[in-house]
């Protein structure tokens, strides 16, 4: 059910995402990468996104998704890029994180 849930997330999240990267931030060619991190570490899981991305993928051409699995590094990698203002364009977080990550975080729940 867990693995549902994400998924619904991501099918919702991702399209919202790449009509946002068109214009300035597209490429030469109109091509976009988004960079993406995850708390996830089972294999069936990372597995189960990278195929939902891959599926993405294909239905918008032009657009890559970076998919990084930090796994026990997760909170420092992130705590350094946002010192450095350099955040992935999606992240998993726990809900208390909201005051950690909220000015990096847009609020979804009207979409």
């Amino acid at each position: 059910m867990k693995k549902i849930i994400f998924s619904f997330i991501l099918l919702i999240i991702l399209p919202a995402l790449a009509a946002g990267c068109s214009g300035k931030n597209a490429g030469k060619n109109g091509d976009v990468t988004l960079t993406m991190f995850s708390t996830m570490t089972k294999d069936s899981e990372k597995q189960t996104l990278r195929s939902i991305a891959d599926d993405f993928e294909k239905e918008n051409e032009g657009i890559k998704i970076d998919i990084s699995f930090p796994g026990t590094d997760y909170e420092n990698m992130l705590r350094v890029k946002m010192a450095a203002n350099d955040m992935p364009d999606l992240f998993d977080t726990h809900g208390w994180a909201k005051i950690r990550y909220g000015e990096y975080t847009a609020d979804l729940k009207d979409m």
